[in-house]
C-alpha cells in the first residue's frame, strides 16, 4: 500500500512540475523549439542611433540568456525579456551601415516567423552616434558637380540636399526623412545648380524655385505624375527674371525671392509679390550665384561677383529688414569670387573669398564692413560652418580644419577618405557631406 501511495504521489509530482513549466512563457519549450510558436509581431521604433533601445514585441521570447540578435556581425546587448515572453528590449549596437542584416536566435533556433512590416524590409535601420567622435554612414543618392552649391537643410531627422541629377530634368531636390536611411525626391529645381534654391519650414512644407517661377511644396514633396518637372504649385512667376534663392517665414506668408541678378520680390501673405529691389539687364555681369546664408526672412546673406574681365567678390544682404537691401564689393580682391557665406550671429560673420588663394573675410557688423583674417590657404577650400562666433570649420580637400578663436588660427580636425562637399553645423551636429557617397557627422552632445 505504501509503495502505490508514494507511486501516485511521484505521478502527481510530476505532473505539476510539467504544468507549471508549461505555463512559464519563458521557458525553453516555448520559445519555438517545443509547443510554443515564437512569432515577432513588431519593433518599437523602425531605426534609431547606436545606444538607443528598442523593443521587440512578439509571443514565446524565452529567456534572455536564451536569447540572440546580430546586426551584420555584431551582436545587440539584449537588457531584457518581459516576464510573459512578449517583449525583448536590446540596444542598437554601432553599424558602418544605415542597414545590416538582422538576425534573431533563440536557444539556437533562427526565426523565421517574423510578421513585420515596414519600409527597411524587416530590418532596423542604425545610425552611427559616438558623442565627441567622428563617425561615418553612407550618402548614397548625392552627386555633386559643382562644389560651391551643394545645398542643404535639416530639420530634425529631415535631411533635405541639393545636388542630385536627374537624367530627364536636370537637378533635382532629394530628402531623407530618417537622416540619411532612406532618399526620396522631393522636387525639380534648376536645371544647373546656381539656379537652384529651397526652403522648408518647421511643419515640412517649402518653396522652391525654377528659373522664372516660385513653387509651393507640400509635405513629402511633389507627387504629380508628371515624369519631368515637378517643381510644385506656382504661386509667382516672372517672366525674363531667373529666381536662385528663396526664404519664408514659419506661415509660409512673409516671402523673399532674389534673382541671380539681385532683384528682389516680396510676399506679405503667401500669394501676391511685389519688387523690393530691380536691376538694370542691360548688364548682367553682376552674378549671386553661390551659396547663400539664410538666419531667417530678414537675415539674408548671398554670395556672388562682378564679371568685367577680371572677377570681383560681391555680396548682397539683408540685416534686419527685408526691404532694405545692401551690396558689399571686395575691392581689393580682384580675381575672386564670394562662394560660402555663414553667419553665426547677425552680427559677425565670415566669407570665403575664392581665387588664386583663397581667403577668410569676418565682419562684426552684419555684413557692412570686412576685414581678411590673417592668413591665406590654399584652393581646394570649399566650404564653411560655424558653432557660434569663435568657434568654426572649413574644409579643404578632405580635411576638415576647426578655429575656436573666430578664424585667427586653424588647426586640422579630422581627414576624411574623400573631399568634403558641404559642411552643415545645426542641433549640436556638425555633418561633412562628402564624395563616393559619404556622410561624417560629429555629435557634440
Amino acid at each position: 500500500m505504501k509503495q502505490v501511495l508514494k507511486a501516485v504521489g511521484l505521478v502527481l509530482l510530476l505532473l505539476t512540475s510539467c504544468s507549471k513549466d508549461d505555463s512559464n512563457p519563458n521557458n525553453g519549450n516555448r520559445n519555438g523549439n517545443g509547443n510554443g510558436n515564437l512569432v515577432i509581431t513588431s519593433y518599437s521604433k523602425n531605426y534609431g542611433y547606436a545606444g538607443d533601445s528598442v523593443d521587440i514585441l512578439g509571443e514565446n521570447f524565452p529567456k534572455k540568456e536564451q536569447c540572440k540578435v546580430t546586426f551584420g556581425n555584431t551582436e545587440a546587448t539584449i537588457t531584457s525579456v518581459s516576464a510573459d515572453g512578449k517583449k525583448l528590449t536590446l540596444v542598437l549596437p554601432r553599424s558602418s551601415t544605415y542597414l545590416p542584416e538582422l538576425k534573431f536566435y533563440f536557444s539556437e533556433k533562427t526565426v523565421v516567423d517574423n510578421k513585420v512590416t515596414n519600409d527597411y524590409e524587416q530590418k532596423i535601420g542604425i545610425i552611427d552616434k559616438v558623442v565627441g567622435q567622428w563617425v561615418k554612414t553612407q550618402w548614397h543618392v548625392a552627386i555633386a558637380d559643382d562644389w560651391y552649391n551643394v545645398k542643404t537643410q535639416i530639420i530634425g531627422d529631415y535631411i533635405y540636399s541639393t545636388q542630385v541629377r536627374d537624367k530627364s530634368s536636370g537637378n533635382i531636390v532629394v530628402f531623407s526623412k530618417d537622416n540619411g536611411i532612406t532618399w526620396e525626391k522631393w522636387a525639380n529645381t534648376g536645371v544647373w545648380s546656381y539656379i537652384s534654391d529651397f526652403y522648408i519650414t518647421p511643419s515640412h512644407e517649402g518653396l522652391n524655385v525654377y528659373f522664372s517661377g516660385v513653387y509651393k511644396v507640400p509635405i513629402g514633396g511633389t507627387k504629380t505624375p508628371n515624369p519631368f518637372i515637378n517643381s510644385g504649385k506656382e504661386i509667382f512667376f516672372k517672366k525674363n527674371i531667373t529666381f536662385n534663392r528663396v526664404i519664408c517665414d514659419d506661415e509660409m506668408k512673409n516671402i523673399i525671392v532674389v534673382s541671380i541678378d539681385g532683384d528682389v520680390y516680396k510676399s506679405t501673405n503667401g500669394k501676391d509679390f511685389y519688387s523690393v529691389r530691380e536691376v538694370e539687364k542691360s548688364d548682367r555681369r553682376m552674378d549671386y550665384q553661390f551659396l547663400a546664408f539664410k538666419r531667417d526672412v530678414n537675415h539674408i546673406w548671398i554670395g556672388g561677383l562682378i564679371n568685367k574681365g577680371m572677377t570681383t567678390p560681391k555680396i548682397l544682404f539683408c540685416n534686419g529688414n527685408n526691404e532694405q537691401w545692401t551690396e558689399y564689393v571686395f575691392e581689393n580682391e580682384p580675381d575672386g569670387r564670394a562662394v560660402d557665406v555663414n553667419f553665426p550671429t547677425n552680427q559677425i560673420g565670415y566669407c570665403l573669398i575664392s581665387g588664386s588663394v583663397n581667403k577668410i573675410y569676418k565682419s562684426t557688423d552684419g555684413g557692412y564692413s570686412w576685414q581678411k583674417l590673417p592668413f591665406e590657404i590654399p584652393i581646394g577650400v570649399r566650404s564653411l560652418a560655424f558653432q557660434d562666433e569663435n568657434t568654426g570649420w572649413q574644409s579643404l580637400d578632405k580635411v576638415i580644419y576647426k578655429t575656436t578663436d573666430g578664424g585667427n588660427t586653424w588647426q586640422k580636425e579630422f581627414e576624411a577618405e574623400s573631399d568634403i562637399k558641404k559642411l552643415y553645423y545645426t542641433q549640436n551636429v556638425l555633418y561633412a557631406f562628402a564624395d563616393d557617397g559619404l556622410l561624417y557627422r560629429y555629435y557634440f552632445k
